[in-house]
This record gives C-alpha cells, sequence and structure tokens, in this order.
C-alpha cells in the first residue's frame, strides 16, 4: 500500500493569506458596525426617553394650569422639578380668550447633562363657572309649558340655554343661545352666542354664531349620593363646622353621635323630635333609615320645616350646631353637608337661614316661601357697570340644595315684572339635572342649574339673577363647585 501526497497546483500557491485578511476584515466590519449601530441605538434609545419625560412635562404643565385656573390665574409661570420629578421643568403659559375660553400653552424640558430637550403643547378649553350663571342646558325648550322664555319674565346675568328664547327681559349677559331668538327686549349684553337665527335682534356688542360647548352636567348617580351620605354621617360625628372654610361658631365640638340626642335647653335633634332612637339614628346630619340610602330618588324618610315646626338642635347666643331649626325665629341653621334620604319640603311666610352648607335630598325638593334667604340678606355690589342692591350672598350665609329628581320653587302671587335691584324671593343655589320647576310669580338670586327649567304654565313669570359672588362662596357639596365645567375644544403637540 502506498500513499501519494498531493501538491499544490501553480494556481493555488499564496490564496490561503489573502482568504484570512479577508475574513479578518469581514469579522472586524462586522464588529464596528455593530458597535456603530448598538451606539446609534442607544442615542436613539436616550433621545426617545429624554423626549418623552419633555412631553410628559408639558403635560403635567397643562394639568398645572388646570388646576390652577379656578384661582383665576393667568399668564406665564414655571413649574418646577418638585412638582415634575428631577431634571423636568415647564413653562406654561395661559391666556383668556373670553367669554370662557382659554388657551394653555405648555413646553417641558428634560435635561441630561449639557442637552436640554423640549417638547410643546398647545390646548384650548371651555370652562364655565355653574354658580356664576344660570343654566338650562337641555335643548327640548326652556320653560316647557310655554316652549321658551316668554312674557314678562326676566334673565339678569350670565345665562345658558341649550333651546332659544323669545319675548322675555335680558339684561347684562353674557347669553349662550342654543336655538334661534324670536323675540324679547335686551340691554347691556356684551356678548352674545347664538346658533339659530335672530342673533342680530339682541344687539349685542359682540355676537357670534358659534356657541362655546357646555360639558354636561355633573350626573347624580348612586355612588355621589352615597358620597354624601358617607360625608353627612363623618360630620355628624365630631359635631364640627362641615367641610366649609367658614368659621366654626359652635360651643361644643367633642360630642359622640348618640350623645347629640341629649335635650340642651329644650331642643332635640330633628330625629328625635321625630320619635326615632338615639341608638338607631346617631348621626344628627343623616336624615335617613339605619340600613343606609334608598335607591336613587326614592327615599322615603322625609324632611319638613314650616312656621309650626318644633325647634330642633341646639341654637345658642354664641353658637349653633351645624343643623338646627329655631321656630321663635323661623332661622334654620345649616353647615356641612345634610343628607336627607326622602324628600325635603320648607314653607312658610318668611324663612331665613344661616350658615354655609348643602342639603341632599335623595327625592324631591320642595320650597315653597313668600321670602326665602340668608339671615342678613344680600348686600350692594357693582355689576355690570352699576352698583345694585341685594346682590352678593355673606360667605356664612349660603344655601344649596341637590336634588336628583326634581326641585319646586314657589314663589308670591301676581304678574309684576321684578327688577334686577330687587329684594328676591328665594336666595340660593339649585342643582337638579332632571329639571327645575317654577311656581307663581318668583325672583331667584343665586344659581339654578339644571338641564330643563319648567315654567309655571299660568301667565306668570320666571325672574332669575345671579350673584357677583356665589362662585367663590358657594357650599363645597355642590357639583361643579370646585372646577367648574371644563371641555376641551383643541389640542396640539407643536
Amino acid at each position: 500500500m502506498s500513499t501519494h501526497i498531493r501538491a499544490n497546483t501553480p494556481q493555488e500557491d499564496g490564496w490561503a493569506i489573502p482568504v484570512v485578511i479577508m475574513i479578518t476584515a469581514f469579522v472586524t466590519l462586522l464588529s464596528v458596525t455593530g458597535f456603530a449601530m448598538s451606539s446609534q441605538v442607544l442615542r436613539e434609545s436616550v433621545v426617545v426617553q429624554d423626549e418623552s419625560r419633555a412631553f410628559q412635562a408639558a403635560n403635567a404643565g397643562i394639568d398645572a394650569a388646570m388646576a390652577r385656573l379656578p384661582g383665576g390665574q393667568t399668564g406665564t409661570y414655571t413649574v418646577g422639578a418638585s412638582e415634575l420629578g428631577t431634571g423636568t421643568t415647564a413653562v406654561v403659559n395661559v391666556k383668556a380668550v373670553p367669554p370662557c375660553s382659554y388657551r394653555v400653552t405648555s413646553t417641558g424640558y428634560a435635561v441630561r447633562g449639557n442637552q436640554v430637550t423640549n417638547e410643546t403643547i398647545q390646548t384650548e378649553f371651555t370652562r364655565f363657572d355653574l354658580y356664576d350663571m344660570n343654566v338650562s342646558a337641555g335643548s327640548s325648550g326652556d320653560m316647557i309649558s310655554t316652549g321658551a322664555i316668554k312674557g314678562n319674565s326676566a334673565i339678569y346675568g350670565p345665562y345658558y340655554t341649550g333651546a332659544g328664547i323669545a319675548t322675555a327681559r335680558f339684561a347684562g349677559g353674557p347669553l349662550f343661545v342654543g336655538g334661534n331668538v324670536t323675540g324679547g327686549s335686551f340691554s347691556g349684553i356684551a356678548n352674545a352666542y347664538v346658533g339659530g337665527t335672530g342673533g342680530s335682534s339682541i344687539g349685542a356688542t359682540t355676537l357670534s354664531s358659534s356657541v362655546p360647548k357646555l360639558p354636561p352636567l355633573p350626573v347624580i348617580d348612586v355612588a355621589m349620593m352615597q358620597g354624601w351620605q358617607e360625608l353627612a354621617r363623618a360630620q355628624s360625628i365630631d359635631n364640627k363646622m362641615g367641610d366649609t372654610t367658614s368659621v366654626n361658631t359652635e360651643t361644643d365640638n367633642t360630642k359622640t353621635p348618640a350623645s347629640y340626642y341629649t335635650v340642651v335647653s329644650g331642643r332635640k335633634s330633628y330625629a328625635t323630635m321625630k320619635g326615632w332612637s338615639a341608638a338607631t339614628y346617631p348621626y344628627y346630619k343623616y336624615i335617613g333609615p339605619s340600613t343606609g340610602m334608598s335607591a336613587l330618588g326614592a327615599g322615603t324618610t322625609h324632611l319638613t320645616i314650616t312656621d309650626s315646626t318644633a325647634s330642633f338642635g341646639k341654637v345658642t347666643s354664641t353658637g349653633y350646631d351645624d343643623l338646627a331649626w329655631d321656630n321663635a325665629t323661623n332661622i334654620l341653621y345649616v353647615n356641612g353637608t345634610v343628607f336627607v334620604d326622602g324628600n325635603v319640603s320648607i314653607s312658610g311666610a318668611t324663612i331665613m337661614y344661616k350658615g354655609n352648607g348643602t342639603i341632599v335630598a335623595n327625592g324631591t325638593i320642595h320650597i315653597a316661601c313668600t321670602v326665602f334667604g340668608p339671615f342678613s340678606g344680600l348686600s350692594t355690589a357693582y355689576v355690570d357697570g352699576q352698583n345694585w342692591d341685594h346682590q352678593a350672598f355673606p360667605a356664612d350665609q349660603v344655601l344649596g340644595f341637590v336634588s336628583p329628581t326634581e326641585i319646586h320653587l314657589t314663589g308670591g302671587n301676581g304678574n309684576s315684572q321684578k327688577a334686577r335691584g330687587d329684594d328676591p324671593d328665594i336666595a340660593g343655589a339649585f342643582y337638579c339635572p332632571a329639571q327645575i320647576r317654577f311656581e307663581k310669580n318668583i325672583l331667584v338670586a343665586g344659581s339654578v342649574i339644571t338641564n330643563t327649567m319648567v315654567g309655571p304654565g299660568n301667565g306668570q313669570n320666571v325672574h332669575l339673577r345671579n350673584s357677583p359672588n356665589l362662585k367663590m362662596v358657594a357650599p363645597q357639596s355642590m357639583p361643579g363647585r370646585n372646577d367648574g365645567l371644563m371641555g376641551y375644544t383643541k389640542w396640539i403637540r407643536k
């Protein structure tokens, strides 16, 4: 057996080294390219991360602007790292766009070493102060019995309706009208927004066919009602002033729920006056069954106050309970939040109130008084270029009413016109998304907030007038009180 070793041919001589060099070069190229690509991906990742941080800072600037807006803060300011996080800031500019819109431009900055990345967002939104106006947001027609605001009825101050207006009187404004203007008399209307026809008859300084959209009124649902119920119970435990900023005028703030029922100077709580036991009903600002709230709008534990209702609650020369009634003076005392799992009825000739609070009813609210308002009356205020009597609420004398079903407001008889400076028949804040009914000739001062207003239907008139300071002193439990209603109209990332 023999072995033969093949010799290289002349063509094969010298190829090994070039091949090795080529392979090495290729591997090196791949390594360099891979490193470059990895570095590029890392740089891009850092850039994307910084852009994201800057964008988040800009968004946070928008949120900060909206949070500060209820205080009326416009102009340019900086939101710092303490609010946004280390290495980020936002410069925010807020500009008012009359009558109720705002344009917010927010530039967020993300800092990494000497590198600064910025992102800019601009948004526009409308904001309505509910308690600076009267609102009938639905489009089915104001004053259902007549199809629109008519006759000698009058609206003084800002008014928003999703429907039309007819032969009533309007003064001050601004007016927001979703439907047609078919008549009426107008004075001192600077701004009017009419979605239908007839807007030119208003004679407004500025007239627009584009009506700023009012966001939906806050819905009163079971969760919201349960929140009010729990708040009323919590405020009953310590017997302190509720959730308002008014000064606590009570002298005894150490009571437990059950001890409240101890008779003080011949006075009892409304619950014990009705014969309910302290063990079963320990929360004096919650009037309802011990088992809790009934079905929405269907409560059966009612609160009724008339001229002849016996006094209840503690009232002294130095203070009073959060919920009390003095029959000798016909004064109702309410502070904080009172929850009634049923109807609320207040009727009489003249009934006045003290305190800053809200009565929430899981049923219908009916106020039928010749006069119902703050004990000290409404003070003179400068409105629409002149001083008017009976305009502003005392900060410690504002009463609000909330119902998921219906509110009835009843004034005096007759068909007389009521002027802007007249003493109102009823004064307060009234919120019911379903409907608010007016019965008899009446002048209401404050705010009426609903989707549907229902008129008397008997030829009598309704007069509504806003209060220039109610948005600042309205009770805390009134829906939309703190932030108003806001809705975005435009959002741009620059």
